[in-house]
């Protein structure tokens, strides 16, 4: 690992398909992966020795796994690409102060420890830096007064809960304010269609009226309106 100014180069070996392929190969390799380490993609750099302080600390199964979060700061082909055995990407950490503790942690003669092997994880589903904003602000909520808590950081009782049963999704405040109703008319071929939330006979009318709407998928609006009650 080397650090820039903003950013550090994270050097990992090349995915078993371009070692030791020549160059044109690989570069069309890095080139058709383009869901590969896409920039502003969140990635994961897991130490599994167990004994290193740096990152998150995370268990399974009786395994420790330190974890240092970072997020894809530039994708270069020619970088991916330019050697047989290693590939270079160029991450941003998500906490700073970890740039020093990563480079000891990877360089013996800087530390008194021994050299890490870690190990670059990209999720599955992927994850773009514009959400990151999101993320800060939902951290500095206070967590009593945070908008559906219930749904974004639910206690034990109610992630239990959601577990076994389906999830019900209470309506927004301004829905269930006296003598609002949804108009859903939009959705009709010249019929006027109106949704009150408190009523469960208007819920319902609703949802058969939109179900023999032929215009209207018919998944897609068992879905909606059917957890207003």
């Amino acid at each position: 690992m080397k650090q820039s100014k903003h950013s550090a180069t994270v050097i990992f070996a090349q995915p078993h398909q371009t070692r030791r392929k020549p160059d044109p190969q690989r570069k069309e390799f890095w080139e058709r992966s383009r869901k590969r380490l896409m920039q502003g993609a969140l990635v994961f750099m897991v130490d599994l020795s167990g004994d290193n302080g740096h990152g998150s600390c995370l268990m399974r199964d009786g395994e420790t796994y330190h974890v240092i979060i970072g997020i894809i700061a530039d994708r270069n082909i020619q970088e991916l690409s330019q050697d047989e055995e290693c590939a270079r990407i160029c991450v941003s950490l998500v906490d700073p102060e970890l740039y020093v503790a990563m480079i000891d942690a990877t360089h013996p003669s800087k530390s008194d420890q021994k050299s890490k092997q870690w190990n670059l994880v990209e999720p599955r589903a992927d994850f773009f830096d514009n959400y990151r904003p999101i993320l800060k602000v939902l951290q500095s909520q206070d967590p009593f007064t945070t908008p559906f808590d219930r749904y974004l950081a639910p206690t034990d009782e109610e992630s239990n809960t959601m577990r076994f049963v389906e999830a019900k999704v209470d309506p927004p405040m301004y829905a269930r304010a006296p003598g609002f109703q949804f108009d859903l008319s939009n959705l009709m071929e010249g019929e006027r269609l109106t949704l009150n939330v408190n009523s469960r006979e208007s819920v319902h009318a609703a949802l058969h009226a939109l179900q023999d709407c032929k215009d209207s998928g018919r998944d897609s609006i068992e879905s909606a309106p059917r957890h207003f009650v």
